[in-house]
């Protein structure tokens, strides 16, 4: 009987308030359908998250990729730097030495002064000889002389001198280098 009294106290709920069975109804679905969006949500939002995780791991892959390949270049700018240092300043040492060697060899020829001066007349004659009598004979700075003619030229300073017969010993001189 308890029922029939509830089902009257509904009724007449029911006869007060006609919206009172469809919300009813609608609270009846919705607590289901409340569950089945709570767990779409969570599964979203599991996703979004396993998404994100995915991204930042991708993201700081390729920062560290970047940040290696940086560090290779700026590794590889440094010894590339180094080496052209280091070649600039075996390029200076063998400039000092073989300065040395033209300063020596300059310093020995002139201390031989007799001999020095019997192969300057000897030197002009062959200027005269190759470019005229009416040559233009001048002492260059560093010893020897230069002898012009017209349109030419022959450089006999004892620099292009000593330069000449270093040349002329290319592989013994290239020893000074090793």
């Amino acid at each position: 009987m308890k029922r029939s009294h509830d089902r009257s106290a509904t009724d007449a709920v029911a006869k007060l308030d006609p919206w009172e069975p469809l919300r009813r109804a609608a609270l009846a679905d919705a607590h289901p359908q409340a569950d089945r969006l709570r767990a779409e949500a969570s599964d979203r939002g599991t996703a979004e998250i396993a998404a994100a995780r995915e991204r930042a791991a991708k993201l700081r892959d390729k920062t560290v990729a970047e940040a290696r390949q940086t560090a290779e270049a700026d590794a590889e700018r440094m010894l590339s730097d180094a080496r052209g240092e280091a070649r600039e300043l075996l390029l200076a040492a063998r400039r000092d030495v073989y300065a040395g060697v033209m300063q020596d060899v300059a310093r020995q020829a002139s201390s031989h002064r007799s001999d020095y001066d019997a192969m300057t007349r000897h030197l002009i004659r062959d200027a005269r000889r190759r470019l005229g009598e009416e040559v233009e004979i001048i002492d260059a700075p560093d010893g020897g002389i230069i002898a012009r003619a017209p349109g030419r030229q022959i450089d006999y300073s004892l620099s292009s001198q000593v330069t000449r017969c270093l040349a002329q010993l290319d592989d013994e001189v290239a020893a000074l280098w090793s």
